[in-house]
């Protein structure tokens, strides 16, 4: 089949690569016909995973998720998280499993208890449960909940999850916490540390306790590119390595799906495209995390000094330094 055969949904589906442009801007353009389409994707993402498992060049669950995050389709919501339940969840959504809390900004339909629930399930991916509590704090930074909604959250959270003791879990909603002011949280979050519940090589006490004396982090922190909705789907999309036109190129820029970075020419081997493309949670609970070599938080406001650019953000995002709070 040519290009000039295929509708907007299978170039999106299928023939993705170049860049599908085009598509996407047909698909945009008549939002009416293609939005049912897009729901559909999500739904079977629920119903059939599998699929998605098995046949790794189909990526139009890739496309659907942004776009309904663009068009800010709040029927969607509840379809997206439902959407990153899975245990295979890492193989379904490689790193766009990290963007769950914009996806959540995007589209909240109001249903707080939704997201709670989800951040609260054990047998959910610890990463998507951490992210999506970071999903919280852009909405009280997009003043879409109160801060007292947020801070409830919070400690029902720390309140129902202590009994998983997953300690990577809670570091990374520590780190969360860190970037908005929440005094009232702290004899929690020391309670947290004390029954050596959080990974401190992740953050530790001292660190949270140094973003926590004045309310500067959170001033800084409501505009991270990281705490917005989608805006372009262009922006976002388009400079993933995955759309080069052959596979060696893609393989020479890989940094993630995206590389904005081509410059960084040493900063890239064959390990930093594992530790990409696959999910941390591979690694057994009870090693150390040795293979990613996390640092010490510092305070945010030092920009994580002594993190290497190529170790996962010490903010829990798990992305890389350099594509998030480095930037």
């Amino acid at each position: 089949m040519n290009d000039t055969q295929q509708s907007p949904i299978q170039k999106i589906e299928w023939d993705w690569k170049p860049y599908p442009e085009q598509a996407l801007n047909e698909i945009i353009a008549d939002k009416e016909i293609y939005l049912p389409q897009m729901r559909a994707i999500m739904q079977r993402v629920i119903d059939e995973p599998d699929f998605f498992i098995k046949e790794e060049d189909y990526m139009g669950h890739l496309f659907a998720v942004y776009l309904l995050s663009f068009w800010r389709d709040t029927e969607s919501f509840e379809l997206i998280i439902d959407a990153f339940v899975d245990k295979e969840v890492d193989i379904i959504w490689n790193d766009i499993l990290h963007e769950i809390g914009r996806f959540i900004v995007s589209t909240w339909n109001g249903n707080l208890r939704k997201i709670l629930d989800f951040i609260k399930n054990d047998g959910v991916d610890k990463y998507v449960r951490m992210n999506a509590f970071g999903g919280l704090v852009s909405l009280f930074f997009r003043e879409k909940i109160t801060r007292e909604q947020l801070l409830e959250s919070a400690r029902e959270i720390i309140r129902d999850c202590r009994r998983h003791k997953n300690q990577v879990f809670f570091a990374g909603f520590i780190c969360e916490c860190s970037d908005f002011y929440c005094p009232e949280l702290h004899e929690e979050i020391r309670g947290l540390f004390e029954n050596k519940l959080v990974d401190t090589d992740w953050v530790g006490l001292e660190n949270f306790e140094k973003d926590q004396k004045t309310r500067q982090n959170e001033n800084e922190k409501k505009d991270s590119p990281r705490r917005q909705p989608i805006e372009n789907i262009h922006e976002e999309l388009s400079d993933w390595a995955m759309f080069s036109e052959s596979e060696d190129e893609a393989f020479d820029d890989y940094d993630g799906y995206w590389d904005d970075d081509d410059s960084d020419e040493d900063d890239f081997d064959e390990d930093d495209l594992n530790e990409d493309y696959l999910d941390e949670d591979y690694l057994d609970e009870d090693e150390d995390l040795d293979e990613f070599e996390p640092q010490q938080v510092q305070s945010s406001t030092e920009k994580y000094p002594g993190t290497g650019r190529n170790d996962p953000c010490p903010c829990g995002s798990g992305k890389k330094y350099k594509k998030c709070c480095l930037e």
